[in-house]
């Protein structure tokens, strides 16, 4: 589990470093759209709250900022980040993703 944490830590450290170029980046073009900074940036979210969990926080103490609207359980971002999740589980800790615990949808709260 400890050396899972640490190549999790590497990643989100590499991921951090080519979000920072990408965003560099967006001065120099006309637009200031930077094809590919969405995803990175959704995937560091993604792998920061993977890495978080594993080492026992839940959601609602790791994006406590965000839960200052409600976020919608229908939304497609909430969607793809617990999918995200769930997929992550299963393929690194060879867990099953507990939505009810772990979540702070609106559809999980009593």
């Amino acid at each position: 589990m400890k050396e899972l944490i640490f190549t999790l830590k590497q990643e989100l450290k590499s991921l951090e470093a080519k979000i920072k170029l990408l965003k560099k980046s967006r001065k120099t073009l006309s637009c200031g759209f930077v094809p590919g900074l969405a995803d990175a940036q959704f995937e560091f979210r993604v792998k920061h709250v993977f890495r978080c969990l594993l080492r026992g926080r839940t959601l609602d103490q790791i994006e406590n900022s965000r839960l200052k609207t409600t976020p919608s359980p229908t939304s497609t971002t909430e969607i793809r980040l617990h999918r995200t999740l769930s997929h992550m589980h299963r393929k690194y800790a060879n867990l099953a993703y507990n939505h009810s615990i772990q979540c702070h949808c609106l559809e999980c709260k009593p």
